[in-house]
């Protein structure tokens, strides 16, 4: 199973409250549990570091203090999301960002190389033995959505 998909079935099998079975729904907790603590270590491994999130944090106030304002005086978001710049408040956003980037520079590549990093590995696949049950164990009232989240465990 691939790094995306285990995120991914981590999240079905979080839903999965109202199933009844012993033994599926062990196996259930089980596989989460493996996966809680592989996906904590990824977590771990790729969090933002401080020196970011203050980049993030200084490149937005920037970003605010720049941007055309509606009447309201609420900056004005584009339908894409984001800040709307008239020309000669861009070019001065464009000089502030540039210093900003300068002055995180290590912090701005680091974080970039732990997104590439994270994107090459969400392709790998996880080691992780699961536990399995047999077709039988299966919650006779399961449904289709469910039953593709757990095809994994059974044998």
């Amino acid at each position: 199973m691939k790094y995306e998909e285990m995120f991914r079935t981590y999240e079905g099998l979080t839903k999965m409250k109202s199933l009844k079975g012993l033994t599926f729904n062990l196996a259930v907790v089980k596989n989460k549990n493996r996966m809680l603590e592989e996906i904590k270590q990824v977590e771990e491994t790729y969090k933002v570091t401080d020196e970011y999130r203050e980049f993030e944090e200084k490149r937005i106030e920037t970003c605010e203090k720049h941007c055309k304002r509606k009447e309201d005086g609420s900056p004005e978001i584009t339908e894409n999301g984001e800040y709307s710049f008239e020309d000669a408040e861009f070019t001065k956003f464009e000089k502030a960002l540039k210093t900003l980037q300068k002055k995180y520079k290590e912090a701005i590549d680091f974080r970039q190389n732990q997104l590439k990093e994270l994107s090459e590995l969400e392709e790998k696949g996880v080691d992780l033995s699961y536990v399995t049950i047999k077709e039988k164990d299966l919650p006779r009232d399961i449904s289709t959505e469910d039953l593709e989240t757990v095809y994994f465990m059974i044998k």
